[in-house]
């Protein structure tokens, strides 16, 4: 291979892993996204209980004192639409962050795990490992006759 064409592979193996780096970021921006989505859920509905509470009591005091008003329907119906919005994020991030149970315990396993972390059993099968590619190769010099070859091999392992 000519030295113009080893720098053909190695920029093609550069663009390949930045690309692969700039899909994990997205990745990691919107898993980010959707966390704080979750949070500010979570605030919202904290703040609906907060306020249903206070309703009722008022209500059992004699505080609050006119009848038609009612607002523990409104309230109650807000924390039910939120509920459903967290199940979903709750269910986008899990998607997101895991890729499963175990088949071994049931645990819930990372993304990218190859093994369980609770029991070792093996999560991806062998046709969904990744085959060595160009840039986990090491670029080696083309040798043309066998005693340069020998040579080489003695002065490499000398070092």
């Amino acid at each position: 291979m000519s030295m113009e064409g080893i720098f053909e592979e190695i920029g093609r193996t550069i663009a390949g892993k930045g690309r692969a780096a700039a899909e994990k970021a997205k990745e990691f921006t919107e898993l980010v996204q959707l966390k704080t989505q979750l949070a500010a859920e979570k605030s919202r509905i904290r703040e609906l209980y907060a306020a249903l509470g206070k309703w009722y009591y008022e209500k059992e005091q004699g505080i609050f004192q006119e009848e038609n008003i009612r607002p523990e329907a409104e309230l109650i119906h807000g924390i039910g639409i939120l509920r459903a919005r967290m199940e979903k994020l709750e269910e986008e991030i899990a998607r997101m962050e895991e890729a499963g149970n175990c088949p071994g315990c049931g645990v819930k396993v990372p993304k990218d795990s190859s093994f369980c972390p609770n029991c070792g059993a093996r999560i991806r099968g062998e046709q969904e490992t990744e085959e060595p590619g160009p840039a986990d190769m090491p670029i080696l010099p083309r040798l043309e006759n066998h005693e340069t070859a020998e040579a080489d091999e003695e002065s490499f392992f000398q070092e």
